[in-house]
């Protein structure tokens, strides 16, 4: 439960009550729906979360009326950071090399 309220105040800032739910209900449903699997908590990383689906923004609000709700708020490519070992860590981060000098 405190994932879903942390996810939902990453995405709608805080505070999170009833009237920003229903202002993005869809991608509350959308979380919802990529945060459970039958029941069971699958994906709770913030970092994949929003690789998986975009967090609402103004312009997208702005879009969405225009278009008549029609505008999908999901990801266009498939997200690279649920596939990796570490899902906390942010997909494509590399670095030079791992090495640790010992003075």
């Amino acid at each position: 439960m405190h994932k879903i309220a942390d996810t939902f105040v990453l995405y709608f800032g805080d505070p999170t009550d009833e009237s920003a739910v229903k202002d993005n209900f869809s991608t509350a449903y959308q979380l919802l729906e990529e945060m459970f699997d039958h029941g069971w908590p699958l994906t709770t990383e913030p970092n994949a979360l929003t690789d998986l689906i975009k967090p609402p923004t103004m312009l997208a609000k702005i879009q969405q009326a225009i278009s008549g709700g029609s505008s999908s708020i999901l990801s266009e490519a498939l997200p690279k950071g649920t596939v990796s070992n570490m899902p906390w860590r942010k997909c494509g981060v590399s670095h030079a090399n791992n090495e640790i000098y010992i003075y």
